[in-house]
């Protein structure tokens, strides 16, 4: 890194800070954001210095990736 464009080809639940922060300034990074594989939206997310931005592009269904996959937290 740094990149100026980041893809990640499939829906993952939430994009990494590791992976956030090989962004370059004003970087952009694509993906789908979804917990389970659902109908969810692809986004495009830019750096500005330290700032994420998050845009919606379109709903898209997609696979989970792998090494990606939701960790649940802490539960009652």
């Amino acid at each position: 890194g740094p990149y100026q464009v980041i893809v990640i080809n499939g829906s993952i639940p939430a994009v990494p800070a590791d992976i956030l922060n090989h962004l370059a300034n004003g970087g952009r990074l694509v993906t789908v954001l979804s917990k389970k594989g659902h109908i969810r939206p692809a986004v495009i997310i830019r750096r500005h210095a330290d700032n994420f931005v998050t845009q919606t592009l379109f709903d898209a269904a997609t696979p989970t990736l792998s090494g990606f996959e939701h960790t649940a937290g802490f539960e009652f």
